[in-house]
């Protein structure tokens, strides 16, 4: 004797009809009074067959009312599966701690640049003097790599755990917003915003280079406090540095736990 064969109720009102969305089968069919049964499916709705729960995708018909009627009634229902908290893995290994606060308003308008939450202060410019704290971070980085990442068969990274970032803190920084655009021969920035936000960074900046896109946020509309990079590659080397030596300042790249300082001047 099968479940619906136990819970089948002869002189019940409404013929449900469960149906597996993902393959077409009919999962059983039973009676149910209309009082069992929800009064709208425009609302998420579970079932619990036997010891597998499912989820309601779509009903014929919709409502009480019209089933009660019909004395039918179709749910097509997706299988819901449980992750093991064991089996999720990080595609990074290292985030921020804080997040920025978003406004309605652009601080300028031309281009936009969104990022992903995650992807905040991942590669950013600090002061020289943050270089304990910055060893400190890393060290905990590095744990994570060796004790907790993986690499797949298809040779993608991933980490079981991550390193949330607390004791670098804020940059602090203090960068003339202008005399930074020509040292980096940057012009017309754009705003920042994160994917799935509404809004823009409040106080946030953007402005493209031609080897690298950067972003931070602004104090006043003058002075930079943040400043990061969207990706780091090869080509952006050279502007780093350029960077650094201006402001007397350090690159961390979070995700390697690699520190890249100002080049010692020549004698």
């Amino acid at each position: 004797m099968g479940f619906f064969d136990k819970i089948l109720r002869p002189n019940a009102d409404v013929e449900v009809t469960f149906i597996d969305h993902a393959t077409g089968e009919v999962i059983g069919v039973t009676k149910m009074a209309p009082e069992q049964l929800p009064v709208t499916f425009e609302v998420a709705t579970n079932f619990t067959l036997g010891t597998q729960e499912w989820q309601v995708g779509t009903a014929v018909p919709m409502t009480s009312s019209e089933f009660s009627r019909t004395k039918k009634l179709s749910l097509r229902l997706h299988k819901i599966e449980y992750l093991n908290p064991q089996d999720i893995h990080s595609t990074l290994p290292t985030i921020s701690d804080n997040l920025p606060e978003t406004d309605e308003a652009a601080l300028f308008s031309a281009f936009e640049l969104t990022i992903f939450e995650d992807d905040w202060r991942q590669n950013e410019f600090l002061s020289s003097a943050a270089r304990p704290l910055v060893a400190q971070e890393a060290a905990a980085i590095r744990r994570v790599w060796t004790e907790f990442g993986k690499v797949s068969n298809d040779g993608f990274q991933s980490f079981k755990q991550l390193h949330v970032r607390k004791t670098i803190g804020e940059p602090g920084l203090a960068l003339d917003f202008a005399r930074l655009q020509a040292v980096l021969g940057a012009a017309h920035p754009g705003s920042l915003a994160f994917h799935d936000q509404p809004g823009f960074v409040r106080n946030g900046f953007a402005f493209q280079t031609a080897a690298a896109t950067y972003y931070g946020l602004l104090a006043d509309g003058t002075t930079v406090t943040h400043l990061c990079l969207d990706g780091v590659g090869e080509d952006a080397l050279a502007e780093v540095q350029a960077v650094n030596q201006a402001f007397d300042l350090i690159f961390v790249v979070w995700y390697h736990a690699q520190v890249i300082a100002p080049e010692p001047e020549m004698q």
